[in-house]
């Protein structure tokens, strides 16, 4: 296979095959590892960004494993998301701000996802999260300011901090209106969907 094919692709098992998108901008996290994180992306892009599980820089490739804090805030030309098999963090404010992000669909989810890695989309209304197998552990407010209307968790919550009115990612979400947890969560915390008035 050539290198071209190489950098465009992730070769590997079909369900992990995923294309980069075009001007993605990486830093290497740890060289000995072979880690990379995703930074941002060109100005000038518009669209659905796809996040790759591996990304060539200079004549190698490195796994993909996090998206940075701050790394796509208050970008208004993306609209859609798509996450990589392995990507083990999103970073606090990875989003926010991107105002014209509409949908989240990340059925490979990461490990973590940081606090108010989401907030003030304001176009962002569905989003999936995670299957069955995976343990998710979610950071603070995630979709504060944000009119998330629908929710899939596919994997067992967990939280970076202990859920109170002030940490819990969905707590006082005005819009949320319907939200699926599959029978993988056997418990619900306290404030875990504080004053969510919409809930069905």
């Amino acid at each position: 296979l050539t290198d071209r094919f190489r950098e465009k692709y992730l070769i590997g098992a079909l369900e992990t095959v995923i294309y980069g998108t075009p001007g993605l901008l990486y830093s290497i996290t740890d060289e000995k590892l072979g880690l990379c994180a995703v930074v941002g992306i060109n100005k000038a892009f518009s669209g659905v960004v796809n996040i790759p599980s591996y990304a060539k820089i200079g004549n190698k490739l490195y796994k993909v494993d996090e998206i940075s804090d701050n790394a796509f805030l208050n970008n208004t030309s993306i609209y859609g998301l798509r996450l990589g098999v392995g990507l083990y963090r999103i970073g606090c404010h990875a989003f926010s701000g991107c105002k014209s992000l509409s949908a989240l669909y990340a059925s490979n989810a990461p490990k973590i996802i940081d606090d108010y890695a989401f907030k003030n989309c304001e176009n962002l209304k569905n989003a999936i999260i995670g299957y069955r197998a995976t343990e998710l552990a979610l950071g603070k407010k995630l979709f504060e300011d944000s009119p998330i209307d629908s929710l899939y968790i596919g994997g067992k919550i967990t939280y970076l901090s202990e859920p109170s009115r002030e940490t819990s990612p969905f707590c006082e979400s005005k819009s949320l209106r319907t939200i699926v947890i599959t029978d993988v969560e056997k418990e619900m915390y306290a404030f875990e969907f504080y004053n969510c008035r919409g809930l069905r």
